[in-house]
């Protein structure tokens, strides 16, 4: 058999209770052939049961941590294992469809990319809704200040009107929901940056690559969505948490901002951080509710700072700088 040119390398994205849907739909739906390596970090041994033998059955590698990785973390360990020539990081919340990785791999083939990006959806709306099919992200100089300028191209549009009006195109912006990235240019670079373990990363590696000299590329014939899960789900609420604490988040921030001398308080991070720690407050919606009607605005102000102040201890737990040695398991193949 012909080796596969490409490795998928699958993460936690902020929850667990979608992967084993998620796998399995990524094993029956892509023709192309590939390399897996799953990085479960920590999953409820349930769903991690599940998980290992979707694994089994298929074939590949499985790197299991007895604790919740930060995302780069989950991916460097998974990247140490690729010796493709094309590497594909998904998150463990994407359905795939039909074509998407033979689309991606082409249009690097094609182009030369550095890296690749598909047309990004949001799961489990109708009409479907594109979360990102491009855009920028580059930093420019304005009066003596560097400055992030950052955009979503086609975001929350339905898909129906998207896709009728774009073709293969150069981009500077792709998120780590699904992207293909040139496995020799990502080595060259030493693997991901770690200084933007759990924020920002997706910002870091585009403009890495760029300064490099790599060209990125949106290709709309490769479609995912990443399913929106319910925080407070079972196998969710644990890693939903600690994956956009404080703590975390503002670890990823000094990062980007001292390695591409951004100031803290750049518009564009200063959007991101809203919707971040917005993340990290939607299991508190009910909570929210009550201590409103009961103490106003003030009472929430205190419920968010109990929360918060829970929720950093736990990341100062989380805090050593490199994840714990994994356990790994190589599967050699399919079986009957």
């Amino acid at each position: 058999m012909t080796e596969p040119l490409v490795s998928v390398v699958v993460v936690p994205r902020e929850g667990f209770r979608q992967a084993p849907d998620c796998l399995a739909r990524l094993l029956v739906s892509t023709e192309t052939p590939f390399r897996l390596v799953y990085v479960d970090g920590n999953a409820p041994a349930r769903i991690a049961r599940r998980v290992r033998g979707l694994v089994a059955r298929h074939g590949g590698t499985l790197v299991r941590t007895n604790r919740f990785l930060r995302p780069t973390h989950a991916r460097n360990l998974g990247f140490q294992r690729v010796d493709t020539r094309y590497t594909v990081f998904l998150d463990n919340d994407v359905r795939v469809t039909a074509g998407w990785l033979d689309a991606l791999v082409s249009c690097a083939e094609e182009t030369g990319a550095a890296f690749v990006s598909p047309v990004i959806c949001i799961g489990a709306r109708t009409p479907p809704e594109v979360h990102v099919a491009g855009g920028v992200n580059r930093i420019v100089e304005e009066a003596g200040r560097r400055r992030l300028i950052e955009t979503y191209d086609h975001a929350s549009r339905p898909l129906s009107e998207v896709l009728p009006g774009i073709a293969r195109q150069s981009t500077t912006m792709a998120e780590f929901h699904a992207i293909l990235i040139r496995t020799d240019s990502l080595k060259a670079m030493g693997g991901l940056d770690e200084r933007c373990p759990t924020a920002f990363e997706h910002n870091d590696l585009c403009l890495s690559l760029e300064a490099r000299g790599g060209a990125g590329w949106l290709e709309p014939t490769s479609i995912v969505d990443y399913v929106h899960d319910s925080p407070t789900a079972p196998g969710n609420l644990r890693y939903h948490l600690l994956r956009w604490s404080r703590a975390w988040i503002q670890e990823s921030l000094d990062g980007l901002c001292d390695k591409w001398g951004l100031e803290r308080d750049d518009p564009a991070l200063a959007s991101d951080l809203e919707s971040l720690h917005g993340r990290r407050r939607k299991p508190l919606r009910h909570i929210r509710r009550v201590a409103r009607r009961l103490g106003g605005e003030a009472a929430v102000t205190r419920v968010y700072a109990l929360a918060d102040r829970w929720v950093d201890g736990v990341a100062r737990r989380h805090r050593n700088g490199h994840p714990p040695e994994p356990r790994v398991i190589l599967y050699p193949g399919p079986r009957a």
